[in-house]
């Protein structure tokens, strides 16, 4: 059986190697992926699939690991109650009537508010808010595994997936 071109893995759109995309990008894509693995059992079907959405985002990130997936299910089961909150306050609006008469703020906006802290903090934990991704490239290039590790050449030595990251080197 011929495989198509740019075939389908998990939703992700990935070409064979020896196309146009560098295939050291795709290495790490398939790592990721198997840090992250697939949804636990114990998940729901929300959650399942929230499991399945943001792992794609995640599957390219050089520095995603197995140790990683327990602070990943936090971070999923956060953005499951913050999509399920929403749905509720869209369905019902911001506000209900309240006991005593008047309305007062939907008990959703409140476990919204709560959820988005919550996944804010896990995904900086992970590194994935723009600043501390930042934060993590550049220090990746700029403070080396080994500080003493001379080089001699004159030639840039960052990594290519980092270079979007970092700042141009003055001389």
């Amino acid at each position: 059986m011929k495989v198509p071109e740019g075939a389908k893995i998990l939703g992700v759109t990935v070409p064979r190697a020896g196309t146009n995309e560098d295939d050291e990008l795709l290495a790490q894509r398939r790592r990721g992926l198997e840090a992250i693995g697939a949804p636990p059992e114990h998940l729901g079907d929300d959650d399942r699939e929230v499991w399945i959405e943001l792992r794609q985002l995640v599957a390219e990130l050089p520095f995603i690991k197995p140790h990683h997936r327990p602070l990943f299910e936090a971070w999923v089961g956060q953005v499951a109650i913050m999509r399920q909150a929403r749905a509720e306050l869209n369905a019902e609006g911001l506000t209900k009537p309240g006991t005593r008469g008047g309305t007062v703020k939907h008990p959703a906006a409140n476990t919204l508010e709560a959820a988005a802290r919550t996944a804010r903090a896990y995904a900086r934990d992970l590194g994935l808010t723009p600043s501390i991704e930042a934060d993590i490239m550049r220090k990746a290039v700029l403070e080396p595994l080994d500080p003493y590790a001379g080089d001699d050449d004159d030639d840039d030595d960052t990594p290519e997936w980092a270079k979007e990251y970092t700042r141009p080197r003055r001389r």
